[in-house]
């Protein structure tokens, strides 16, 4: 509920700043005289005076202002969204009886896998293809780590 005010609060924000219009010009201009020869640019024919700078100035700071926005809403948007993928998985490891103790990776497509299936510790390698069991084993009580393990586990195959 937090996150749909928050959301529809910079929203608001957002397109009230984009979309709040400009203050009129409101100053005069002389009537235009033409003379027989001369030719006068289309801005003053328009009764308009010169584009000033500052108008230009204005338009790209609020330009460069609403991508500064754009910017940060997209970053935080993505801190936001990976705390909160971060904590529905370790509250999900934890509730259930088969845990990620720990991951290793070994190149972009392939992992080890250290698992705790209910007091039984087993290590698993992934490639893109398969998965496949290398070993399992007793965990105890106290929590090893996996070069610990991944000794003990050579020391048993030699």
């Amino acid at each position: 509920m937090k996150k749909r005010i928050l959301f529809a609060i910079l929203t608001a924000i957002f397109f009230v700043g984009i979309t709040h219009p400009l203050p009129a010009l409101t100053q005069e201009t002389p009537p235009v005289v033409k003379e027989k020869g001369v030719s006068s640019p289309s801005w003053m024919e328009n009764g308009f005076d010169k584009p000033s700078e500052s108008r230009f100035v204005h338009e790209f700071v609020k330009m460069l202002l609403a991508l500064g926005f754009i910017l940060v809403l997209i970053f935080v948007g993505a801190w936001v969204f990976k705390r909160l993928v971060s904590q529905k998985l370790y509250q999900a490891n934890m509730s259930s009886s088969i845990k990620v103790v720990e991951r290793r990776a070994l190149s972009p497509k392939a992992s080890v896998y250290l698992l705790d299936i209910e007091g039984r510790g087993v290590l698993i390698g992934e490639t893109a293809t398969e998965i496949t069991r290398l070993a399992e084993f007793d965990l105890g009580e106290e929590k090893k780590s996996f070069g610990d393990i991944y000794d003990k586990t050579k020391a048993n195959d030699e």
